[in-house]
């Protein structure tokens, strides 16, 4: 009797302290809910989530079991960009309960991360079935994902036409914004609406001055927005105001670490700057957020080949290319690939290759043909590349540096009156275009014997493009035909000044010339 006594004691006992551990756990996700919910409010500037994310743990210890608690947990990961973790966590909330509502949100925003769209929309529709009235944050998403996915999946009219479904995801959306019972969200959803539709008039109507004011005075009273806060960096950054810019690019990512246009923005910045590193550091940040992103590939791409590490360059924009499904976007990389195996690693071979690629991906890119002419042209193969540029002409009959290089092509061939009359009609086409004036200067130098013609042809050229150190190499020449030896001696040293940056001449040969005409002078 005293042993069942003490057994029924020591039970009473042990379940008073595990119903008081369990309140205090509670204590603790009540907490962690005050402080998500703070840091959510946008009138609030700090960055709560930390903060919160230790209360939740804190929880956990004390409900290691509790689906909640671990799909709070992974919203918040998810917030902070940390997506290994946020998904661990919303696996492990859907095992204890597969209904939970905030685990499916942050699978399928995941989903969406990693292009898995239709596994994002199965989680979405979940999470907006499991939480009707409080799920237009899932809609939102919901629209999102279906148009995305529409949009990769055909081309952008056939996106439009069959984006109903989008479009009834996003009007549900502001439904239920509009049926939430937490009627401030509203208010300030709208006082922001209206900040910004002012500050975008007066940027519309040029008074950058007077919008960047607007948003100013918007953050004064919504100080928590971080997309507010990089909209300022951006007219900043337009202003180039670049210390100014980077620390409204900082706030932006200090109240919001998952922000992916605050971090692109500001990696741009550094590029402006040409401090490589740290926007190459930036863009790591941002391949780590979103791994299934081929723009941002392209990005780290562009700075590696800035910073003369071709390969490296090459290298990004071949996983750029893997990722995209867009034809046109993944033909642009294909070119971009072409133009270093070319002009970098001197690889005609590859270069080819890349380019033709691009043809097959849009067979409508005019400057694709170019550049697979150009390197038929320096392969020798001047059948194809004139097949090719008569290919170009058929897109674009109206091009005139089509009309030029084919007019070169002719002139290699010997064709010289037909590459006479593809440079005056490309000079007719384009009159601006100082490349034909040039060739066909030499043409009349050169072939013809004409050189009052090629003097003014060469002289428009230059006037056209005081940076073309080729024309005025070329003018020099003509001016040594006529034996105006100051003359000729301005335009060589011209050229060499300007062929240290365009490289388009052998600067030994312009050295000769310059000293030639030189130690005439004695004669």
């Amino acid at each position: 009797m005293v042993y069942q006594d003490f057994a029924a004691r020591h039970r009473a006992e042990t379940d008073v302290a595990q119903l008081a551990f369990k309140q205090e756990g509670l204590s603790f996700q009540k907490a962690g809910d005050l402080l998500y919910q703070r840091h959510l409010d946008i009138s609030n500037p700090l960055n709560l989530l930390e903060q919160a994310l230790n209360e939740y743990f804190k929880a956990l210890e004390r409900m290691p079991d509790d689906p909640v608690l671990a799909a709070r947990i992974a919203r918040i990961f998810l917030k902070q960009g940390k997506t290994s973790q946020a998904e661990k966590y919303a696996i492990q909330a859907l095992e204890y309960d597969a209904n939970i509502s905030e685990a499916h949100f942050v699978m399928g925003k995941l989903g969406f991360k990693k292009r898995s769209y239709r596994q994002a929309m199965t989680h979405l529709k979940q999470s907006a079935h499991s939480d009707l009235f409080s799920s237009s944050h899932a809609h939102f998403a919901m629209f999102h994902t279906r148009w995305k996915q529409v949009y990769e999946e055909n081309n952008p009219i056939k996106a439009f036409l069959k984006s109903g479904a989008a479009a009834s995801h996003l009007i549900m959306a502001f439904t239920l914004l509009l049926l939430d019972p937490t009627r401030p969200r509203l208010r300030s959803a709208v006082g922001v609406l209206l900040g910004l539709s002012k500050a975008y008039f007066k940027e519309f109507r040029h008074h950058r001055d007077g919008a960047l004011a607007e948003l100013l005075l918007l953050h004064e009273k919504y100080p928590g927005l971080p997309v507010l806060m990089n909209i300022i960096g951006q007219m900043y950054h337009q202003k180039g105001l670049m210390e100014e810019a980077k620390y409204w690019y900082r706030r932006s990512l200090a109240r919001d670490p998952a922000n992916e246009e605050s971090y692109l923005n500001m990696a741009r910045l550094y590029e402006e700057l040409g401090e490589f590193e740290e926007s190459l550091k930036l863009y790591t940040d941002l391949e780590k957020l979103n791994p299934a992103n081929a723009s941002v590939y392209c990005s780290m791409a562009n700075t590696y080949y800035l910073c003369q590490e071709y390969e490296t360059a090459v290298s990004y924009y071949k996983c750029a290319f893997q990722i995209s499904t867009d034809p046109h976007w993944r033909a642009m990389i294909s070119q971009s690939i072409a133009n270093i195996y070319h002009e970098n690693f001197q690889n005609l071979d590859a270069a080819q290759m890349a380019v033709q690629m691009s043809i097959t991906l849009n067979p409508h890119e005019v400057e694709h043909y170019t550049h697979l002419g150009v390197i038929q042209f320096e392969q020798g193969d001047f059948r194809n590349a004139m097949m090719t540029y008569e290919q170009a002409l058929r897109i674009d009959p109206y091009n005139a540096r089509i009309h030029t290089n084919l007019g070169y092509l002719k002139w290699m061939m010997s064709e010289i009156d037909t590459s006479m009359g593809l440079y005056e009609q490309a000079i007719s086409l384009d009159p601006k275009y100082e490349v034909p004036y040039n060739n066909l200067g030499v043409i009349y130098l050169d072939s013809i014997g004409n050189v009052a013609k090629a003097m003014y042809l060469l002289t428009r050229a230059v006037e056209l493009n005081e940076h073309y150190a080729l024309a005025y190499y070329n003018l020099g020449r003509a001016y040594s035909f006529l034996d105006q030896k100051l003359e000729a001696a301005s335009c060589f040293q011209k050229a060499q000044q300007l062929n240290e940056y365009t490289r388009e001449l052998d600067n030994e040969e312009l050295v000769a010339r310059i000293n030639h005409l030189f130690s005439s002078f004695d004669d």
